[in-house]
């Protein structure tokens, strides 16, 4: 609410004009006379990955270094960047999977590892499957194993997963991919 707020008093005429041609009017400013938080507040949620990454190259003086490394790292990730993005991540902090404020291991550093050919280090950061871990750890374990060739691994970690997230869309992809099942099947 407050950042919506302050977005207002920021851009009067936000009523009269979308949020990317409010974006676009706020690029062409020089960057001296830009609202930085603001305009990459509305990059961010406008999916407008490589604004993002202009505007905190931008304002890199202005906004803590460990703050624009996690926002690099989600904006890399969406981008499909994934080495760039695992440095980000390093540089905003994460430390053996986490991130200071979260107690568990974080999915888009693992997946982002995974798509960078970094399985094995997924693999290690995960480790064997505990009782007591959170459902997708075994969903990222079985990307990891699929993509280190460990088809029959890969297949018990998703059938542990889908016991708890039937429906996951997302996970019956993975693992119809896996079996070398065409959509259509």
């Amino acid at each position: 609410f407050f950042n919506v707020t302050n977005l207002y008093d920021l851009w009067p005429e936000w009523d009269f004009m979308d949020e990317q041609e409010l974006l676009d009017k706020e690029l062409e400013k020089p960057a001296f006379a830009r609202h930085d938080a603001a305009a990459i507040t509305i990059a961010f949620g406008l999916g407008r990955w490589e604004d993002v990454l202009r505007l905190l190259d931008d304002f890199s003086d202005d906004i803590d270094v460990k703050d624009r490394a996690g926002l690099q790292f989600s904006a890399l990730c969406a981008l499909g960047r994934w080495r760039p993005a695992i440095e980000a991540a390093e540089r905003a902090g994460i430390k053996y999977g986490q991130f200071d404020d979260e107690s568990w291991l974080s999915p888009e550093y693992l997946s982002c590892l995974i798509k960078a050919d970094f399985d094995i280090e997924a693999l290690k950061l995960l480790g064997i499957h505990q009782d007591d871990e959170p459902p997708f750890y075994d969903w990222l374990r079985g990307l990891a194993l699929h993509q280190a060739g460990d088809a029959p691994g890969a297949e018990k970690c998703f059938e542990r997963y889908l016991q708890a997230y039937p429906g996951d869309l997302l996970a019956l992809s993975d693992r119809a991919e896996l079996r070398g099942e065409d959509e259509d099947d």
